[in-house]
C-alpha cells in the first residue's frame, strides 16, 4: 500500500507501507491518548507563580471580582508600569474550555506557558489586558 504524504516544502511523496495494521493500530493508539487528555486540565499557576511570567514594565492585578454572586467571577488585570497621558486600549482574554473547564492562566497545550507570556508581552507593549474566568456550564444550573 501506498501512502502519500505532503513534505514541509509543499512536495508529495508516497510511502510504501507493507504493514498497514500496525500502522492503523499505532494511529488508533495515538488518537486514543490524546483525547483522553481532553478534559484534564492542570492546576492553574498560583499569584506567587504568576510572579515568573510577569516581565518587567508591567504591573499584575491578580483575581478582581467582576460580579456578585460566584467565585469564578474574577478577573487579572495587566498593566503597562508606564503611565500615559491618553486612553490605552484593552483587550480581554476568555480562555477556551466550551463552559466546562479551563481557567483564566491556564493554555491546554504543551509545557511552554505561552498564554501567559503572550498576556505580559501584550500589557508590556502598552495595552491593558484582561484574562477572565467564567462559571463552568455545569454549575448554571
Amino acid at each position: 500500500m501506498k501512502l502519500n504524504k505532503i513534505n514541509s516544502n509543499g512536495v508529495l511523496n508516497s510511502i510504501n507501507m507493507k504493514n498497514t495494521n500496525a500502522l492503523t493500530l499505532f494511529a488508533t493508539v495515538a488518537c486514543v491518548v490524546s483525547i483522553s487528555s481532553i478534559g484534564q486540565p492542570l492546576p492553574a499557576p498560583t499569584d506567587e507563580e504568576m510572579k515568573a511570567f510577569i516581565p518587567s514594565g508591567v504591573i499584575f492585578k491578580p483575581d478582581i471580582p467582576y460580579r456578585d454572586g460566584n467565585a469564578a467571577w474574577n478577573l487579572d488585570l495587566y498593566t503597562p508600569a508606564e503611565k500615559s497621558n491618553t486612553p490605552r486600549s484593552a483587550i480581554v482574554f476568555i480562555h477556551g474550555g466550551g463552559f466546562r473547564h479551563g481557567d483564566k492562566r491556564y493554555q491546554f497545550t504543551g509545557e511552554k506557558p505561552w498564554y501567559l507570556e503572550m498576556l505580559g508581552s501584550y500589557a508590556k507593549a502598552g495595552y491593558v489586558v484582561i484574562s477572565i474566568n467564567y462559571r463552568p456550564r455545569f454549575s448554571m444550573r
